[in-house]
């Protein structure tokens, strides 16, 4: 930057503190100090005008380019008036009249003593010059101003160039009684201020690594008309500091002088601090005046950033056809500066980058920042439909660090296993064990094949620093094969569910939740003992896959009871209950038509297992004719109820022509389990809409809901009240037992 301040330059000053000047009495010369009078005093002279002249400062001032007007007061200190008053000496000069004069003085105003100049040299005080009344308007020129009367002229100093000097004014006038001109000359000291022009340019950022340092030299300039003094270069704080000063107190018209600036950092900053150059200008009265310029010092640590990528010994394994196995990897920056165009590592299939789950977020696709000490993670995934696949790859982290660019390496392992195989890719296994075990009380099962029991295996191990190792029950269930020991031999089961249902239970009548961590078994091999093992396979961190059982291991084997059928081989009659619980009729005497409901409903007392029993057939046999309808199957289709249609039942008449019996005309076989309890009838219709009351069935009940056809007899002998029939049942009990049943009645 370039500093410009006004200087008084002045080639030779001539001071001239407020002191009046009077004109001589003695035609032809004057004096800015009084009039000169001759030795011998003459008493017709005595009785002349006597003009003086005063200005209220020692100099006028001004800067080049600008004008300055200064007023000049004339007074008659002799006893007579002074008439045709002119002024000469300021035709084309620096100092010229203005136009317009302004006020007179006012003598009746007190007298302010005029200011000295500041300057090293001393200078005599002369009289103070009279105060101006600002409103009168009296013109010097061309008029009489009487014995002791003030007037006033107004001077224009307008300078062009650099310069200090004086102009010297003539007063000429003449008495009323003599015809003689008199002349009073006054000096007028000037000064032309010129520009201090000090060229201070901007100097260039300091950049620097933290304990290196960075020099750079600031030249200022003398580029004013004349010598600046009082230069002066203030120190700077840490980090900066100057190192170099050839700049004197004095620098000379055009010269240059050079300040070496050090920025030595001890940590990361970006700030800037002032540095105070102080020299000597000159103000508006003449004085020397200190001002001080700052400079701006901006600096910066030029950091480099150092990224680095953790890397993990062990392999990453994932099952096959499973959920992937994640990994996470964190990005630190360790250096002192911001890392820029920070790239992930491009990897190919089976591996793979999760950005939504990524802290490591690339700006459109592409890199991204981090700052000093910031880190950012992301997950790699491996998700693999092969198995034992297993391969070593470079994952390369490209960035620059401020100057160059860089990358940061790691490598992942990673192998895949079966979907069966424990990942304990996290440790290195040192003891471990497997166990089976039934969480019901009675160690026995149903061998119908559908009857299950839950069988839950015990997974332990310890690391190689002997902590136990913390596995989730499902991961073990999972992962764990039972088998069935036979002969010191074991082979692995094939009846084997993975989740509990409809037939999962204890013997002892506990139920099951169906969320329950365990395998389930069944088995056809009625009145046999099931010794029941098993075994598991795992992965540890180096990527080798071991195999336990329980083979040598009786202790962590189960011995089940296979239970046969309990309702095999008995009275097909004895297993339920069967009667009309509600019934209804339409029609006339012979032709009467018999709506009726009959409840099911199993003996529990004898027969336990029947609880909550599932029907899966019925069938529907006319007595009278001994016609059967075919097996229909029970499904309830979510619902609670299925529809019977009539069915083939054979010619109705009898021994005598024309003679009719009663028949099944339709029907409905109803869950009193799937029933909702907002249901309280069940509607037949015929000849009507017959409802019939459901309010005696059960959870455990079903039921059967007919109508049966009387025809046509031919004479009220032949009626028949009823027809006789039979309901056959196939269906299983609560644990998968099959069961049949045969249920007589009349409808």
């Amino acid at each position: 930057m370039t500093i410009r301040n006004s200087k008084l330059i002045q080639l030779s000053l001539i001071t001239l503190v407020g002191a009046s000047f009077a004109i001589s009495c003695n035609k032809g010369s004057s004096s800015n100090s009084a009039s000169e009078q001759s030795p011998e005093v003459n008493p017709a002279q005595d009785q002349q005008p006597n003009l003086t002249v005063t200005m209220s400062v020692p100099q006028v001032v001004a800067k080049v380019g600008d004008k300055k007007e200064q007023v000049l007061v004339i007074k008659n200190e002799g006893s007579k008036s002074a008439q045709n008053i002119t002024i000469t000496g300021v035709e084309g000069g620096l100092i010229t009249i203005k136009s317009e004069t302004p006020a007179v003085v006012d003598p009746a105003k007190p007298v302010e003593p005029a200011k000295a100049a500041k300057s090293e040299a001393t200078t005599p005080v002369v009289d103070p010059a009279p105060v101006v009344d600002p409103v009168a308007d009296t013109s010097c020129l061309n008029k009489t101003l009487a014995a002791g009367e003030t007037c006033q002229v107004t001077i224009v100093f307008a300078p062009t160039e650099v310069a200090s000097g004086k102009e010297t004014i003539s007063v000429a006038y003449s008495s009323e009684s003599a015809s003689a001109t008199k002349t009073t000359a006054f000096d007028v000291n000037y000064l032309a201020k010129g520009e201090v022009t000090l060229d201070i340019p901007t100097l260039a950022q300091l950049k620097a690594e933290v304990s290196k340092t960075d020099k750079k030299t600031l030249t200022i300039t003398n580029k004013s008309a004349n010598a600046i003094t009082g230069i002066k270069i203030a120190d700077l704080a840490s980090p900066l500091s100057i190192t170099g000063n050839t700049c004197k107190e004095t620098l000379e018209k055009g010269q240059s002088c050079d300040i070496e600036v050090t920025f030595a950092p001890a940590d990361l900053m970006d700030t800037k601090q002032n540095l105070q150059i102080t020299y000597n200008d000159v103000d508006e009265e003449g004085n020397l005046v200190p001002v001080t310029i700052p400079s701006v010092i901006s600096y910066q640590t030029i950091g480099k950033a150092d990224l680095s990528l953790n890397s993990y010994a062990d392999f990453l394994v994932s099952n096959i056809n499973k959920d992937s196995a994640i990994r996470t990897y964190t990005i630190k920056n360790n250096g002192n500066g911001k890392a820029t165009l920070v790239t992930l590592p491009t990897l190919v299939k089976p591996l793979s980058i999760k950005l939504d789950s990524s802290t490591c977020k690339p700006v459109d696709g592409k890199s991204f920042e981090l700052a000093k000490d910031a880190s950012c993670t992301f997950d790699v995934s491996l998700n693999s439909d092969k198995i034992d696949e297993q391969k070593e790859v470079a994952m390369v982290v490209t960035y620059n660090d401020g100057t160059t660019k860089k990358s940061a390496i790691t490598t992942i392992n990673y192998k895949t296993v079966a979907a069966n195989v424990l990942n304990l890719s996290q440790y290195k296994v040192n003891s471990k064990s497997i166990q089976i075990d039934t969480s019901c009380n009675k160690k026995e099962i149903y061998g119908n094949g559908k009857h299950n029991i839950p069988l839950v295996p015990t997974f332990t191990a310890t690391d190689d620093s002997g902590k136990a190792i913390s596995v989730k029950l499902e991961d073990v269930v999972a992962s764990t094969q039972v088998q069935l020991v036979s002969g010191g031999i074991s082979s692995d089961a094939t009846s084997i569910l993975s989740a509990a249902n409809n037939f999962t239970k204890c013997t002892e009548g506990s139920s099951i939740p169906s969320n329950t961590q365990a395998k389930f078994i069944y088995t056809e091999a009625n009145g046999q003992k099931l010794d029941v093992g098993a075994k598991i396979s795992y992965v540890e961190k180096d990527g080798t896959v071991t195999t336990i059982s329980t083979e040598d291991n009786q202790a962590g084997r189960v011995n089940l009871a296979v239970l046969a059928n309990p309702l095999k081989g008995v009275d097909t009659g004895s297993l339920f209950t069967f009667g009309i619980v509600a019934d209804g009729y339409s029609g006339d005497l012979v032709t009467r038509d018999n709506y009726r409901l009959f409840k099911i409903s199993p003996d529990v007392k004898t027969y336990a297992t029947l609880s909550s029993s599932e029907v899966s057939q019925i069938r529907v046999t006319n007595k009278n004719m001994n016609r059967s309808s075919a097996l229909i199957g029970v499904d309830f289709k979510g619902g609670y109820s299925i529809d019977l249609g009539w069915f083939d039942q054979g010619e109705r008449k009898t021994f005598l022509n024309n003679q009719y019996r009663r028949e099944f005309y339709s029907g409905k076989f109803l869950s009193g389990k799937l029933k909702p309890d907002s249901v309280t009838y069940v509607t037949l219709s015929k000849n009507k809409n017959q409802d019939l009351t459901l309010t005696s069935i059960g959870k455990n009940d079903y039921a059967f809901a007919s109508i049966s056809d009387s025809g046509m007899p031919s004479w009220v002998g032949n009626y028949q009240w009823h027809l006789p029939f039979m309901l056959e049942m196939n269906g299983v009990d609560s644990f998968g037992n099959p069961f049949y049943a045969q249920l007589n009645d009349n409808m």
